[in-house]
């Protein structure tokens, strides 16, 4: 409950503030404003331990009273519906759809409630981050100083560790399993907004049954970040989408990207895919349009670089570094892309589901290669683009480091790759062009 409540009220705060608009339904609106809230808490918190102030229970209490403070501040409406909701209620096919999507949910709660965080990078790299945060009052401190315990990874962005640190100060346990709801929380959200901004009903139902959701290292029941990156930058594509037909949605895309830089090294990247596509497609001609989609990003960027500076590093990649690499390892580049096809085509963590993706990106390329399509494959492309380098510039062998790391980043285009198969849906069902959605 202190989970739900706290980035819930949080993340309805931000909407009502910037008059974001929110998804038609009730439980995508609450859905949508947990993952904005987290992302915004986690946000917030760390351009305050950046410069030194103190992360104790006061300063974790101070957001969500701010937030419960601006309610009488602004006293308006939220603004709802950005794309129409595409099911038909009552219907038989409809009560289906609900019970394909709720059952594996159920399941995962049900699981998240008896069984224990298990993933090894979660608990030795993520959950040590958020307890020394939760105990040191500091992202400066001796743990991240290298004085105490086992820091790997000492520079990763610590958006979720923040958040998770929240959650323990305030259930007053720095166990693992306080964190937990978090962890879980954040994908069954990202597939409840889904399912009501997809066009197919039928794609977003099937979203929560993919094998890499239950995967032990990198599911929603470990503590990685990579389902709440593919939240963010999912998020940042939907609003993306959307803000073609309602421009006010585009006040969200520079927030979920620049929770994406605080998030992963990876949401960097990403942060850039999504405004190349931004700028590609929708050219942002009023200086408006520009300050939503940069400066978000911009700041997420500095206050990362500039907390950099007062940790050091610890068994940290330096891809800007290694990128540098890349004409000597150019030999290695297609055997980088062959390893990403390879886990893609991996039936137990992804059924058909990229090889599907694979089909409805040329099927929407000759029927339509709208805004739209533009949109999702250059983030996509983009993205992969990144992955095939940072595969062929590592010290590892490909083989070996694909075999941990592939499947995750293959998790963060979930949404773009969603998208793209309800577009191909679209446009060969006869009824094609009804309804706006993605």
């Amino acid at each position: 409950m202190i989970t739900l409540a706290l980035f819930s009220v949080v993340g309805t705060a931000v909407a009502l503030l910037l008059r974001i608009p929110l998804p038609p339904s009730i439980a995508a609106r609450i859905a949508f404003v947990f993952l904005l809230g987290a992302g915004a808490h986690g946000a917030i918190l760390f351009v305050l331990a950046a410069p030194g102030v103190r992360m104790n229970l006061w300063t974790f209490l101070a957001v969500p009273l701010l937030a419960l403070v601006s309610f009488g501040v602004r006293r308006q409406r939220l603004r709802f519906s950005i794309l129409p909701c595409h099911f038909e209620s009552g219907s038989v096919a409809s009560a289906l759809q609900k019970i394909v999507f709720a059952l594996p949910i159920a399941v995962l709660l049900f699981a998240a409630a008896v069984l224990p965080i298990r993933d090894y990078d979660g608990r030795v790299t993520w959950l040590p981050k958020a307890r020394a945060i939760a105990i040191e009052q500091s992202t400066t401190g001796p743990f991240f100083q290298g004085e105490r315990g086992l820091n790997l990874h000492n520079r990763y962005p610590l958006l979720l560790p923040l958040d998770a640190a929240t959650t323990m100060v305030l259930s007053g346990d720095t166990r693992n399993e306080a964190a937990r709801w978090l962890y879980v929380l954040i994908p069954i959200a990202l597939f409840v907004v889904l399912r009501v901004m997809l066009s197919s009903a039928w794609i977003a139902a099937a979203m929560p049954w993919l094998g890499v959701l239950t995967a032990i290292e990198g599911g929603a029941l470990a503590a990685y970040n990579d389902f709440a990156l593919a939240a963010f930058l999912g998020m940042a594509v939907l609003y993306l989408l959307a803000s073609l037909d309602q421009p006010a949605a585009l006040r969200a895309v520079g927030l979920f990207a620049a929770f994406a830089v605080l998030t992963k090294n990876e949401g960097a990247m990403l942060a850039l895919a999504i405004l190349a596509a931004a700028v590609f497609v929708r050219r942002l001609k009023s200086i408006g349009e520009w300050l939503w989609m940069l400066v978000p990003v911009a700041a997420a960027e500095g206050i990362v670089v500039y907390w950099r500076t007062l940790v050091p590093a610890a068994y940290d990649e330096q891809y800007e570094v290694l990128v540098s690499s890349l004409p000597a390892s150019l030999d290695r580049v297609p055997a980088a892309m062959l390893a990403i096809l390879r886990h893609a085509a991996d039936v137990s963590e992804w059924g058909g589901f990229w090889i599907a993706v694979a089909v409805a990106i040329v099927a929407v390329a000759v029927l339509d290669r709208s805004r739209r399509y533009v949109i999702l494959l250059v983030t996509m492309a983009l993205a992969l683009a990144a992955y095939v380098v940072a595969l062929s510039v590592t010290s590892w062998r490909i083989e070996d480091l694909a075999a941990v790391a592939v499947n995750r980043l293959l998790v963060h285009l979930l949404v773009p790759a969603a998208c793209m198969l309800a577009m191909a849906l679209r446009k060969t069902e006869p009824s094609a062009g009804v309804t706006p959605g993605p």
